[in-house]
């Protein structure tokens, strides 16, 4: 039976130094849930899988622009965590991009990864960088749902290489971040009515 989940129990903040042990655990059970059916097993629970994680996120911690945690307000548990800045490409279409946005499974559906977007999104508006992009795995139809219901468009997809076994990745893109606030707020208007 799943637990439910009042999305006003938790707050999206700036990391702290406690949060970081949240934010590992929120990484790696994601990643677990999140591509258990897309790929291989042994990628995801071989005995590089936790350093390869740490190195990913380093290195996301260390791109320009801004990190937010998504924290229950009681308990103090870190549950996502996302980060977004300037395109790491200088995309001719796309000036900023959404480097990471991770939720565990047991908050997913219930509006946490809408806010933890309109949040980053709204920091890249204020920044200057009103249009985004996102790469995600073809074979993660949940994310590909997510960002199509979100107002984002496949623009186009790569291969890349994951335990040395190519796969498709496809970049969402938003053109323009001012329709996805708006989009946002014509939700909050109608829940409202």
């Amino acid at each position: 039976m799943q637990r439910s989940v009042n999305s006003t129990d938790y707050e999206i903040r700036a990391p702290r130094p406690e949060d970081q042990s949240g934010i590992v655990s929120v990484h790696v059970n994601s990643w677990i849930t999140s591509y258990q059916n897309v790929l291989p097993e042994v990628y995801l629970k071989g005995d590089d899988f936790h350093e390869r994680l740490a190195q990913r996120r380093k290195y996301v911690n260390e791109l320009p622009g801004v990190k937010r945690v998504v924290v229950h307000r009681e308990t103090g548990k870190v549950v996502g965590f996302g980060a977004a800045g300037p395109h790491r490409t200088a995309h001719p279409t796309f000036k900023g991009e959404l480097y990471a946005l991770y939720l565990i499974q047991e908050v997913h559906g219930h509006g946490l990864g809408t806010a933890l977007l309109n949040v980053l999104t709204q920091w890249l508006s204020e920044y200057g960088l009103n249009s985004m992009s996102v790469w995600v795995l073809k074979n993660n139809q949940g994310a590909q749902k997510f960002y199509a219901k979100s107002g984002g468009e496949p623009v186009e997809e790569q291969i890349i290489q994951i335990g040395g076994v190519p796969y498709v990745e496809v970049c969402y893109g938003w053109k323009d971040l001012k329709q996805l606030a708006d989009r946002d707020a014509q939700k909050r208007n109608r829940q409202q009515a």
